[in-house]
């Protein structure tokens, strides 16, 4: 949704993809996320929020711009050219004991203006937990 400002808007768009939609216990996914400013003016204090929710556990991160906060789940952007786009990749391991569940995890991107008002967009992913099944071999081969 575009917010103008005076003479000024800016249009957040927010991207995310999982590597794996339907891990086992104990695997690791990586979410990618990714904001873009469609502008047409830029942005600033572009911040997204993607804490990672009960289920998966945070394992690694970066960005291409920024710094992100695994304790607050807080990526900080900062300035958004018009067109401009800063991608946030989050590793982490399923839990145990998860399986047969729906882990949804959400991300929201904000920018700041000169009076206050916000652009918003909000995202979310989901991945469908499994239990890996072992297979047992009698160690005999048949000829």
């Amino acid at each position: 949704e575009d917010s103008p400002i005076g003479n000024q808007t800016v249009d957040l768009a927010l991207t995310k993809v999982v590597d794996d939609a339907n891990p086992n216990e104990g695997d690791t996914v990586t979410y990618t996320v990714t904001v873009t400013n469609n502008g047409p003016d830029a942005a600033t204090g572009v911040e997204l929020t993607d804490s990672l929710p009960a289920g998966v556990t945070y394992a690694s991160s970066s960005a291409t711009a920024g710094s992100y906060d695994s304790g607050t789940g807080l990526w900080t952007v900062g300035g958004l050219a018009a067109t401009a786009t800063e991608t946030l990749t989050l590793s982490a391991t399923v839990d145990a004991g998860t399986a047969g569940s729906t882990i949804t995890n959400t991300a929201a991107a904000a920018s700041d203006f000169f009076c206050g008002r916000f652009e918003t967009e909000l995202i979310s992913m989901s991945i469908r937990a499994s239990r890996l099944m072992s297979v047992r071999s009698s160690g005999r081969v048949l000829v």
